[in-house]
């Protein structure tokens, strides 16, 4: 199994993990809810990775797939917006410029549907011994922009809001800053700044840069008025050894070997 097919599938049993259990936490109440689509578009972007590496050996199933995962990452700055809009519920004098970056938005991911299938969006694929690298069209210019754009507002409207909490909440909203900051930083370097730069080798470590992204976030929203660090570093920690185990499980030379490992697994997560 590859480096980066591994990478995705233990990213992608990491994000739905988090994301059924946020939900199934408070399903009515719309944090919550906003917070599993994000992990769904999310989801939709690494399965796109995901099936490319499968159908490798098909360049043209495989290009299919990777123009695919485009449309799961386009809405992620959009839900991830409306994340922080349902979890601090201020009046801002940003809401405006957010209800306008909204619309804006909604039109860009409609033009990223239509014109997904062509070479406007990845011109081409090629196979590597590292795994797929991208040639990326003139779409991915525009891409650059509106992530840089949609993903301002909601640290905007954080940065305001910070100046308005009391200590508790002023340092959740700085590890939130922080945490999901430097996840979408990374992640437009190498998803789109490098592969511009005609650059894909680190993208097949892209998949899983969501996972600090998603665990800061579902822990402010799960544990909104207890917001620990030390606490957050444990449960970080357990859960970065249940994802270890899953990779040893996911990369076991047997089938006894891969039952050992999954059952440590189910033991590690039951108790």
């Amino acid at each position: 199994m590859s480096l980066n097919l591994t990478l995705s599938l233990i990213t992608l049993f990491s994000v739905l993990s988090l994301g059924i259990f946020v939900l199934y936490e408070d399903y009515n109440n719309k944090t919550n809810q906003t917070f599993f689509f994000l992990c769904l578009s999310i989801i939709t972007w690494i399965i796109g990775n995901l099936f490319a590496n499968i159908f490798i050996s098909n360049t043209n199933i495989s290009l299919l797939f990777i123009r695919s995962s485009v449309i799961g990452a386009v809405f992620i700055p959009v839900l991830f917006s409306k994340l922080i809009n349902a979890l601090y519920e201020y009046s801002s004098k940003y809401i405006p410029m957010y209800n306008n970056i909204n619309k804006i938005s909604y039109i860009f991911i409609a033009i990223v549907i239509i014109l997904n299938q062509t070479s406007i969006n990845i011109k081409s694929i090629n196979i590597e011994e590292w795994g797929i690298s991208f040639v990326p069209g003139v779409l991915y210019y525009f891409l650059f922009i509106y992530f840089i754009i949609s993903f301002s507002f909601p640290f905007i409207y954080l940065f305001d809001i910070l100046k308005k909490s009391n200590h508790q909440q002023k340092s959740q909203i700085r590890y939130i800053m922080i945490g999901s900051g430097l996840s979408i930083f990374i992640s437009i370097i190498i998803c789109i700044i490098l592969p511009m730069l005609n650059s894909s080798y680190l993208s097949i470590f892209s998949t899983t840069v969501p996972i600090l992204f998603i665990s800061i976030i579902s822990y402010a929203i799960t544990k909104h008025h207890l917001f620990n660090m030390k606490v957050i570093a444990i449960e970080i920690v357990t859960f970065g050894l249940w994802v270890f185990v899953l990779f040893r499980a996911l990369t076991a030379e047997d089938i006894s070997e891969f039952y050992i490992e999954a059952g440590i697994l189910l033991i590690a997560i039951v108790f």
